[in-house]
């Protein structure tokens, strides 16, 4: 028996122990073992010699000599296909969805030191669902969902491209978006969020101090029914191009430079359209802006070529939130109060100190509010949530609906406004019923969250390019629109486009008319005439 316990733990004096003897003389171990195996039973020996054996390499581990031991005659370990036994795994082994060591386990102190056994991926290798995987074929993780290496998403105008795990992403700026609603809720370009109690006041929005090529101005009014008094809400917005202006009241009376118009206004300078029944859409030199028609919102959307150009409201562009409340002067106030005043365009007096919340003003409202608003949080959005920040819009509705009266239905303008962040996002979420901010749509469209911006009616004619800017902002637009392939006519029907009529000097011509242009006959088709060239 002494000469087959030898044979067994003199092992410890052999290859791969004698990498370790150096650090770690292996003499206790020997005689342990010789102890263990001539004192137990046959049927316990294995089990401790092989104990003894991983004591032995576990504290070598911790010197940091690693041996590998084990093999199918001597102690081995059956692992899942592709793993190796360890007796010092990592606690935290690398792994597809945290490849670089010691990974953010470890940056938080979740890593444990002291070794213990068990199987892992060799080395080299990465561990995803169960799978020893190399670094190039890891997937990678975007939004809870799972993709290949070589896949493609785009982040607004960016292109990312999964690679060994990690997104590579091109790294373009790209535009942006100042949201204004109720009375008054102010997100900046450069996500700056505040409240200003606009009282009845016009504001600068966004002014182009440098090329002298766009003004925004936003005027607030007071509140039917609700709180009354200095409190307002956003009435009116006026868009100066150069030397044009096109003012939209909240009733969607339209003007341009002070003449009320009807739509589409289509200038050298800017363009007023009708997007969906709910929506107007104003361009202008690289900016977009969307007038919503069933409560204080307005959207304004500039290309990063206004990046350091522009100050107002809507703040800076310069994709930090420090310089948001610079003045015209040049200097950066601290308060809303101050900021704003500012940027008022006509004499008027704006209330002091902060907005009082008017949850806690008007209580009784509160749990209505939390009610209405909580959609924001419920699976309805779930799409939404990895997408776009919610406790934000959530806070916003609160506001809105407290201070509200209820037949305004106020939740409905905070939560469109939530729905267009996630559709431009790429999330479209269908969240209206016909109990919950209900609309009905007629002359055969239908109601889309993430419409298209322009091409919707026969009067826009074939100008109209797709879904975005050119810069990935999409222009998500929602509400009534004719269906893919079809055209809203003069009279509110959805028709093929090759049932649009044409206008010309304010006469309408069905499809197919033929009119004279001087010299030049002119054929009636797809909402355009086609003229000879003669």
């Amino acid at each position: 028996l002494r000469l087959q316990a030898e044979s067994t733990c003199h092992r410890l004096l052999e290859n791969p122990f004698i990498h370790c003897h150096l650090r770690l003389d292996p003499a206790a171990y020997v005689d342990a073992c010789l102890y263990l195996f001539c004192s137990l039973p046959a049927k316990e020996r294995e089990s401790a010699v092989c104990d003894t054996f991983a004591n032995y390499a576990r504290e070598c581990a911790q010197q940091h000599v690693v041996i590998s031991w084990r093999t199918a005659s001597l102690c081995g370990r059956v692992c899942p296909k592709g793993q190796v036994y360890s007796d010092c795994v990592s606690s935290c082994p690398p792994n597809c969805a945290s490849p670089q060591p010691p990974g953010p386990a470890a940056a938080l102190g979740q890593c444990r030191e002291e070794c213990v056994g068990g199987c892992e991926c060799p080395p080299g290798l990465y561990l995803y669902q169960g799978n020893c995987l190399k670094r190039d074929d890891c997937p990678c993780f975007y939004r809870r969902r799972t993709y290949q290496s070589g896949d493609r998403i785009h982040q607004r105008c960016n292109t990312c491209v999964c690679r060994a795990g990690q997104w590579q992403c091109t790294g373009e700026k790209c535009a942006v978006q100042c949201r204004l609603m109720g009375a008054l809720q102010v997100t900046t370009f450069d996500k700056k969020s505040y409240t200003l109690q606009g009282g009845d006041c016009p504001f600068t929005a966004v002014e182009d101090f440098v090329d002298r090529k766009l003004m925004v101005n936003v005027r607030c009014g007071e509140i039917p029914g609700a709180r009354g008094g200095q409190m307002g809400y956003l009435k009116e917005i006026s868009v100066t191009a150069l030397h044009t202006t096109v003012t939209i009241t909240d009733t969607g009376i339209v003007t341009l430079n002070g003449r009320r118009k009807a739509l589409p206004v289509v200038t050298g300078d800017l363009a007023v359209r009708q997007a969906s029944r709910s929506f107007l859409l104003i361009q202008a030199f690289g900016a977009q802006l969307l007038w919503y028609l069933e409560g204080p919102l307005a959207l304004i959307s500039l290309q990063p070529g206004f990046a350091h150009k522009v100050r107002g409201l809507c703040g800076t562009l310069t994709w930090t939130q420090h310089d948001d409340f610079t003045t015209p002067d040049g200097d950066i106030e601290n308060s809303v109060a101050s900021f704003a005043k500012k940027y008022t365009t006509e004499i008027c007096v704006l209330p002091g100190g902060s907005p009082a919340d008017a949850c806690t003003t008007f209580t009784q409202k509160r749990d209505y509010a939390e009610a209405v608003c909580s959609v924001i949080h419920t699976a309805v959005f779930q799409a939404c949530h990895d997408a776009v920040e919610r406790e934000h819009y959530f806070r916003l509705c609160l506001l809105e609906v407290c201070g509200c009266a209820p037949e305004r239905l106020c939740h409905c303008t905070v939560i469109t406004a939530y729905a267009q962040h996630c559709a431009q996002e790429g999330v479209a979420v269908h969240w209206r019923n016909q109990t919950f901010c209900p609309v009905q749509c007629s002359g055969g469209q239908v109601y889309q969250e993430c419409g298209r911006a322009c091409g919707d009616s026969c009067s826009d004619g074939l100008s109209c390019g797709d879904a975005t800017d050119g810069t990935g902002l999409r222009t998500c637009v929602p509400g009534c629109q004719c269906p893919p392939g079809l055209m809203q006519d003069h009279r509110g029907q959805c028709v093929p486009i090759s049932m649009c009529p044409c206008t010309q000097g304010g006469k309408t011509y069905q499809p197919g008319a033929v009119i004279q242009n001087n010299c030049n006959t002119c054929l009636c088709e797809k909402g355009q005439f086609n003229c000879t060239q003669e």
